[in-house]
């Protein structure tokens, strides 16, 4: 049977040295994702072709490292989840998680993979963004990853958050911008490819929905 994980050594290894030593993983569980992802992706394209050759560095131990600027007290809400990443991951890590993905394939994949793991299907939600509204009596966390431009995600997430909220990004580069609260180097390795994982403050809306974006500065 197809294994996609490291060993736990090397498991242990990595979050290590990302700052995430002692963090507390469902291995088992994660594991099974992982095995379902590689048996469907390639009939349904879930992701691409050569993704599953790396799918610890790459999507797991990435979606992983988001937990460095999130509060394990506070709800998560995944923007475009996907295949799973980082939501369904982080959950596998103790976070409190909602999915919202609007593809139907990946949604009812995304339910499957939530069946099989005897987790709570209502978790995912055949949903967009800027199509909810999402009440949280303390900050409301968001986070996205490979969606779209982010001044887009921060005006569709403002929309949707009905008090204080953060958006945690992951981005090539530094950013500078009078939205970022905090700012964190993901380093290749162990990750396969460098970054820096953005928490972007969101401001309370005003009475009314808007439609434009928040422009970076």
């Amino acid at each position: 049977m197809k294994q996609y994980l490291p060993s736990v050594r090397e498991i242990t290894r990595d979050l290590e040295s990302l700052g995430l030593g002692g963090m507390r993983l469902d291995l088992r569980s994660l594991s099974l994702f992982l095995r379902i992802l590689g048996e469907r992706t390639a009939r349904d394209n879930l992701i691409g072709p050569r993704e599953m050759e790396r799918i610890w560095p790459r999507h797991v131990l990435e979606s992983l490292c988001y937990a460095l600027l999130l509060d394990r007290t506070r709800l998560v809400v995944d923007v475009g989840t996907g295949a799973g990443f980082p939501g369904l991951v982080l959950a596998l890590s103790g976070f409190e998680v909602t999915m919202l993905e609007p593809r139907r394939k990946r949604f009812l994949f995304l339910r499957h993979v939530l069946r099989r793991l005897g987790m709570d299907e209502e978790m995912v939600r055949r949903a967009r963004v800027e199509d909810e509204e999402i009440s949280e009596s303390g900050v409301l966390q968001f986070v996205c990853r490979a969606v779209g431009p982010v001044e887009k995600v921060l005006g569709q997430a403002r929309n949707a958050a009905r008090g204080d909220a953060v958006l945690v990004y992951r981005a090539p580069r530094e950013v500078a911008s009078d939205l970022v609260e905090a700012q964190v180097r993901i380093p290749s390795p162990p990750l396969d490819r460098s970054g820096v994982l953005v928490q972007y403050r969101i401001p309370k809306n005003r009475p009314g929905r808007v439609d434009h974006p928040l422009e970076e500065q």
